[in-house]
């Protein structure tokens, strides 16, 4: 869980990126629809990023915040259409996942 209030905003600053964009950088996607990190673009790091989405998510959502459960639930959805999108383009490409 969250205890050090200071981890929300690393957090979201960690997923804008691959969940929303920043200023002027659209999200990237595959042309299979798996988002990527311009740095490194390697399934691996969709990977982590969609495992910290999830909990965060989970977290936020679960929170009494108000505003907190849709902004949780968007990072829940995020993540396991890129779990999807992970596990079908085994098929299509030649990958190692781990």
């Amino acid at each position: 869980m969250l205890t050090n209030p200071c981890d929300a905003p690393q957090t979201q600053s960690f997923m804008k990126p691959w969940v929303c964009g920043t200023t002027g950088i659209p999200v990237q996607y595959t042309p299979y629809g798996r988002s990527w990190n311009i740095n490194d673009g390697s399934m691996g790091t969709t990977a982590n990023a969609v495992f910290l989405a999830n909990v965060y998510g989970q977290t936020i959502y679960n929170s009494a915040t108000p505003g907190y459960p849709d902004k949780g639930k968007r990072y829940v959805c995020w993540a396991r259409s890129q779990v999807l999108v992970c596990l079908s383009a085994v098929d299509h490409l030649w990958c190692q996942v781990g």
